[in-house]
């Protein structure tokens, strides 16, 4: 195919948009009833500036591991955080792993309305 935006003889429709908004309609539809957007981060031990982290973040409930991603470290927009859709008034674990491989454990529940969890 040719990658040409100025050609008019390959008949092509730009889909891109029509996914985006599939995507935001489920996500909308999910955050209406039970759920919330949990966002995460995590911060080096000099809590000065931006000294994000990323992190490998496992999220874990009674019935065992239920979604996992990975945080946004500082070359990325401040706005910008791994985000979970979980259950309201839910109890979680996140597992994460620090740089030098240490296991750290975080324990909460969630409320009616979104959270921003930075980890300890």
């Amino acid at each position: 195919m040719v990658w040409d935006s100025t050609i008019r003889y390959v008949y092509a429709e730009n889909v891109t948009k029509r996914y985006v908004d599939i995507y935001q309609k489920e996500q909308d539809e999910k955050l209406k009833g039970d759920y919330i957007p949990v966002k995460v981060t995590y911060r080096g031990a000099n809590r000065e500036g931006d000294n994000r982290i990323a992190v490998n973040v496992d999220v874990f409930d009674a019935n065992g591991q239920i979604d996992g991603g990975r945080t946004k470290d500082g070359t990325y927009d401040l706005n910008d955080f791994l985000t979970f859709t979980l259950l309201k008034n839910h109890a979680y674990l996140f597992k994460y792993f620090l740089p030098d491989g240490t296991e750290k454990h975080y324990e909460f529940t969630t409320t009616e309305h979104e959270q921003l969890i930075e980890l300890p």
